[in-house]
């Protein structure tokens, strides 16, 4: 019997991810989830790593729109630095702000892809938003306060799954 995938692909780190290999697939916009995906969640200022990495998202032709449940304190910054849009106090894994925002830009979800690091908000949303998830290995150990109670859910799924061979394909330079 096989078992449905719970993701559309996996990747140790979303800076192991090949923006030209996503535009071969017909991804023309990323949605990046921010802490633990792209940035420690402690992190106020883009790191050098991350602006090229953003470079070279655009260099491909995609657009990079990052999303995060954190507030518009964390999350405009960020993005303003990184002159990308952005979506703050998202509500994953409630897709009804993502779908709106969606809907608002014009945006096609069949040539979208939303990549995070957690099982329990971001792969959710995906689902909700018939979006295509890839799920990332989170960037560090050490979590904001809020999200350590599903780290602990987290762990043994992300195990559990990948035995099962359901995290999808690996999808990386």
């Amino acid at each position: 019997m096989i078992k449905k995938l719970v993701t559309t692909y996996h990747a140790s780190s979303i800076y192991d991810i090949d923006p030209q290999q996503l535009r071969k697939l017909g991804y023309k916009t990323v949605f990046a989830d921010l802490d633990n995906t792209l940035a420690q969640y402690n992190v106020l200022i883009p790191e050098k790593r991350t602006f090229q990495l953003i470079d070279c998202f655009h260099d491909a032709g995609l657009e990079v729109i990052l999303i995060s449940n954190n507030t518009a304190r964390r999350v405009k910054p960020y993005a303003e630095k990184l002159h990308t849009k952005y979506i703050y106090s998202a509500h994953k894994p409630w897709a009804r702000r993502f779908i709106r925002y969606v809907k608002n830009h014009s945006i096609d979800v069949r040539t979208s892809v939303l990549i995070g690091d957690q099982l329990l908000t971001d792969r959710p949303l995906a689902k909700r938003a018939k979006i295509d998830f890839i799920l990332t290995e989170p960037l560090v150990k050490i979590d904001q306060w809020t999200t350590r109670f599903n780290r602990m859910i987290d762990r043994p799924l992300r195990a559990k799954y990948l035995k099962q061979g359901r995290l999808g394909p690996t999808i990386s330079k």
